[in-house]
């Protein structure tokens, strides 16, 4: 039962850290040490914080852009819901249903949201927390009524219980 994270800029990327990281604690499939590595880093984050609050703004820029990118390679035109065969008389067939295709391209759950090189830009607590996500895309069958993202939109989601049967945040 996983949990996936969409945010809106990246100042609410940044108010999720605490989100992500409660949600490490209690994740099933989360390993102990993970779990104790990013309580230990918590106690010191708010007096690190105080010495890298613009680079650490800046971080999350960084991590809200690639974000962005992804999601603004949304194809202008919707494929098509239909297969139509001109030579066939029979019906066009229709996709099964909850099979809706995205607009939004796949996003590669391997890709880099993190990166060595910006460790040194913000507390141990950010970059081990943002370290425990992935890139994922919203499914259909979390894109409720209360939804405010498309089916497809980018988003992250935890390394450790992400799945087909994932709760979205």
């Amino acid at each position: 039962d996983g949990r996936k994270f969409f945010t809106t800029s990246s100042e609410h990327l940044g108010g999720l850290l605490l989100t992500i990281a409660n949600h490490v604690a209690i994740c099933r499939d989360c390993p102990v040490v993970v779990k104790t590595q990013i309580v230990s880093h918590q106690f010191t984050h708010d007096s690190q914080l105080q010495s890298k609050q613009e680079s650490h703004r800046a971080y999350m820029g960084e991590v809200w852009k690639r974000l962005v990118a992804l999601s603004k390679q949304k194809d202008r035109k919707k494929p098509s819901s239909r297969t139509e065969n001109p030579n066939s008389r029979k019906p066009a067939s229709r996709p099964a249903i909850g099979s809706t295709p995205s607009s939004y391209p796949t996003v590669d759950p391997n890709m880099a949201l993190v990166l060595p090189e910006e460790e040194q830009l913000v507390t141990p607590f950010t970059f081990y927390t943002m370290s425990q996500c992935r890139p994922c895309n919203l499914d259909i069958k979390g894109n409720g009524s209360r939804s405010n993202f498309d089916h497809g939109f980018p988003g992250l989601e935890c390394i450790h219980c992400a799945g087909p049967s994932s709760r979205k945040l």
